[in-house]
């Protein structure tokens, strides 16, 4: 159950769903798959307006993150959630980034 009152469960439950695809291996970003390409996700819907289905409510999914359902604001939220997948993807990895220079977890860690 999402608490409708509490935006924040709803923020993290369409992380999650969104993301799924890219924890599971199903999408790699490092290769340059979006995560729009996993073809049984609801994200297209949220991309892009044609491919809505009759059962998404993608307003009140914008909304959650202070978004209306426009082209910037659904590009904003896709790009969002592109940025999570390839920095969980760097994280897993073993990859960080510091001032703008990628490390090794080797180094990171220490010897």
């Amino acid at each position: 159950m999402v608490d409708p009152e509490e935006s924040q469960y709803l923020n993290v439950l369409l992380d999650y769903l969104h993301l799924n695809p890219v924890r599971a291996g199903l999408i790699r970003p490092e290769r340059g798959e979006a995560v729009t390409d996993y073809a049984w996700s609801s994200l297209p819907g949220y991309a892009w307006k044609g491919q809505q289905s009759s059962w998404l409510t993608v307003e009140r999914g914008l909304a959650s993150f202070g978004w209306s359902d426009c082209v910037a604001d659904r590009k904003a939220f896709t790009v969002r959630l592109e940025e999570r997948a390839r920095a969980e993807a760097a994280e897993q990895c073993g990859c960080a980034e510091l001032a703008g220079q990628s490390l090794q977890s080797t180094l990171r860690r220490g010897w």
